[in-house]
């Protein structure tokens, strides 16, 4: 759900030539076209959803979200309350109220999230002489600079502020294949980007028939010299086809989904299925129990250390043209260092009660059997996330071998580069998490994405 594909060349050229409109020209249009219909309240949104809150199908919240018909400052709007709470290793509460004008123009706006009762985020969002002024609190942001921030943003047509960016699904009219551009802001590098959301069509959650729409959003980064980088992060939202304001599903970049139907059957894996080492999936799965629980012993057994540092002098440029003979010597001399490296790998610093809480309920999550892909690649077991779980864990292959006495072992981890992550060997495209992903038991199946 993370990477926009670009059409081939050809393809795009030949686009270009047989559309009336330039590029960018098509969606703008649209989107005027969705705005300027946007006189007055439309009634048929307004009620409350109860959604699950999940994370890799297990349920770790809910969030209630009222739309109502009010009036800020003499002006009717949309009045748009959210309530939620998610247990991950903790508490989290979240709040917020947006008022919102018939057009989306945001009017005023309010968030608080707290954790464990603590606050940890505020928001105040007020709007003069068309200039917008965000003000915000992060007393626990470890970045004394960013504890209390003021911005300014003008109002432009389109600027989705708020709770605007969820309003926009349900007004935008059900016709498929349709692109609308509305802009966002980040209060990460204080810019305004454009935000692009595809009218997809027809899908479905479950057994029920759905009209998805995909948001091209993007996640920025800023590191400490002021450098600043973006990923593309896709989200998806289906609702209902026969009831066309509820939403009944949404993904987003960071892993959370939120959903009406039931969570899809889970596998736990065990650590004594783990110990076992019968299953390659359960080995992989096995790693990040013992790194996280910094258990030397458990991956001394699932890692075979002398093959895994073997192994990777192949691609070191400063080994690649050893011998064999001095590959096998710096392997023998240095796989006592693997589990040590790894095990010394969270850095010097001691995490809070809070922060080892929160890992421990993510791995308890991360170890189900669906969360994993198994394939052979190159005559080489491999494992992989799906790519649900690779969103939150990253893009990483487990190579495999069984030892002697018939026991998986990892002999190597490597990181997915991106233009290979949705391609099998023969670089053909693959279905998304090989129809890991969602069942006819009330959550989304594969080809509703």
């Amino acid at each position: 759900m993370n990477r926009l594909m670009y059409p081939a060349l050809a393809l795009m050229v030949t686009s270009l030539l047989s559309g009336s409109l330039m590029a960018g020209e098509a969606e703008e249009a649209a989107t005027k076209k969705f705005l300027d219909a946007q006189t007055g309240v439309n009634e048929s949104v307004l009620g409350t959803q109860e959604l699950s809150v999940r994370m890799l199908q297990h349920d770790v919240g809910k969030i209630s979200l009222t739309i109502e018909k009010g009036e800020y400052e003499g002006q009717p709007c949309y009045v748009l309350t959210t309530k939620g709470k998610i247990s991950l290793g903790g508490t989290t509460e979240l709040s917020g109220v947006s008022h919102l004008a018939p057009d989306l123009t945001l009017l005023h706006g309010e968030e608080t999230e707290n954790e464990d009762g603590e606050l940890t985020k505020h928001e105040l969002y007020t709007v003069k002489d068309g200039v917008l002024t965000a003000e915000f609190k992060q007393p626990k942001e470890d970045d004394e600079t960013k504890r209390e921030q003021t911005f300014k943003i003008t109002q432009k047509p389109g600027l989705l502020m708020g709770s605007a960016e969820l309003l926009v699904t349900l007004l935008l009219p059900r016709d498929a294949d349709v692109t609308y551009e509305f802009i966002r802001w980040s209060s990460t590098v204080d810019k305004t980007y454009p935000l692009q959301i595809e009218a997809k069509g027809k899908a479905t959650y479950g057994d029920k028939p759905a009209f998805r729409f995909v948001e091209h959003d993007k996640k920025f980064s800023e590191d400490e010299l002021g450098n600043e980088t973006s990923i593309d992060a896709d989200n998806t939202f289906l609702f209902d086809a026969e009831a066309s304001h509820k939403l009944l599903f949404m993904d987003s970049s960071d892993g959370f989904t939120l959903e009406t139907g039931e969570p899809a059957k889970r596998t736990p894996i065990t650590r004594e299925m783990i110990e076992k080492q019968d299953n390659e999936k359960y080995v992989a799965a096995g790693f990040f129990l013992a790194a996280g629980e910094k258990d030397e012993a458990l991956l001394k057994a699932l890692l075979n250390e002398y093959q895994f540092v073997r192994d990777s002098l192949d691609s070191n440029p400063m080994t690649e043209n050893a011998s064999d003979e001095e590959k096998d010597a710096i392997a023998e001399m240095y796989k006592d260092t693997v589990v040590e490296n790894i095990l010394n790998s969270g850095g010097e610093e001691e995490k809070t009660e809070q922060e080892q809480a929160r890992e421990k309920a993510l791995t308890k999550l991360l170890l189900s059997a669906e969360n994993f892909i198994s394939e052979e690649k190159a005559g080489k077991q491999t494992v992989r996330f799906t790519d649900d779980a690779a969103k939150m864990f990253g893009k990483l292959l487990f190579i495999l071998a069984k030892s002697e006495d018939g026991k998986w072992e990892i002999t190597g981890i490597e990181p997915i580069a991106d233009e290979d992550d949705a391609k099998d060997e023969d670089g053909e495209e693959k279905d998304n998490d090989e129809g890991e992903g969602k069942k006819d038991d009330g959550s989304a199946e594969e080809d509703g994405f």
